[in-house]
């Protein structure tokens, strides 16, 4: 979009708003837009946000003006949106009837607005999750989640039938390796007795990965950025351990490997840590977590999971 709609006039000049990351203003207007544009869009974003989620208020006006319209059954184009506007002295606060223009002519089509409106459900719950942090309310946070898992699992593709034939002739890309043979993208678990040396090997291949060389003594690696989450471990331990695991002919290490020995649990901000540190690095190949219940939220002692008695 080239033009924003005014947050406040002052003197006939236009204050322009500041740009956060915790807003999509791109992908509120690519909502708005599409609807302007194919009001059948309507029915594909109405189970997922509401006219709270928008940041900005010009965008939350105009949005609603479209929701009324659409189950009072009536069209929503740029003349009603602008009228309904207009008869409730709403049209300036919106942007006027040109930044409607815009929204429209801007928009090529309503044919991601699925997508659109998840990116403005997922930043209006990252705002919500922001101010719950602040006051500390973690069951406020894993509720958030909670919601916004549910919403992109009803709207995933993934979760959606297939039929034998179409499985038949899908082309799928190949397989990304971490350790070639061994760990592939996604998640793999390492288990075993405790103090069998699972750590140990979990520092050799974090090594191998972020040195680009042979792992296990036998598995060429690509190099690559790694995050080890060291949780039952101090720094002096980890420098001693390294020492004992990097190979004599590295020289020095690779600056790759990253170690945290404190991570927040996952429903107190582990989560949405994860996402910056890969956001904020693109080419980490892998993540391991030393040990995974030094993150998983508290159970009571009267309802442990399997894995808390095993561990």
């Amino acid at each position: 979009m080239t033009q924003q709609p005014p947050l406040s006039k002052g003197n006939g000049k236009v204050t322009p708003i500041r740009r956060a990351t915790s807003y999509s203003i791109e992908a509120e207007q690519s909502v708005l837009g599409g609807l302007l544009l194919d009001n059948s869009a309507w029915s594909q974003i109405a189970g997922i946000i509401a006219e709270c989620d928008f940041y900005q208020a010009s965008h939350r006006l105009i949005f609603n003006a479209i929701r009324q319209l659409a189950e009072q059954g009536s069209p929503s184009d740029l003349v009603t949106v602008g009228e309904y506007l207009e008869s409730r002295q709403k049209l300036e606060d919106a942007g006027g009837f040109a930044y409607l223009g815009v929204l429209a002519r801007d928009t090529p089509s309503a044919a991601n607005i699925k997508a659109y409106a998840l990116i403005v459900l997922e930043r209006s719950i990252d705002r919500q999750r922001q101010a719950a942090a602040s006051q500390q309310h973690w069951e406020e946070i894993e509720r958030l989640n909670h919601q916004l898992a549910t919403v992109k699992a009803a709207q995933d593709d993934r979760y959606q039938p297939i039929t034998d034939l179409d499985l038949w002739h899908k082309a799928f890309p190949a397989v990304r390796w971490a350790v070639p043979g061994l760990i592939p993208e996604g998640v793999a678990i390492l288990a075993g007795s405790p103090k069998i040396g699972k750590s140990w090997l979990a520092l050799g291949v974090a090594v191998a990965v972020a040195t680009g060389g042979i792992a296990l003594g036998r598995i060429p690696v690509e190099p690559g950025e790694v995050l080890y989450l060291a949780l039952e471990d101090t720094q002096r331990r980890l420098q001693k351990r390294l020492q004992r695991v990097l190979p004599a002919d590295c020289g020095q290490p690779s600056g790759r490997l990253h170690f945290v020995t404190e991570w927040p649990r996952l429903h107190a901000g582990g989560v949405e840590r994860f996402e910056r540190w890969l956001t904020d690095h693109p080419e980490t190949r892998l993540v391991i977590i030393d040990t995974l219940e030094k993150v998983r939220p508290h159970t009571a002692s009267l309802d442990r999971s399997m894995y808390t008695a095993d561990y």
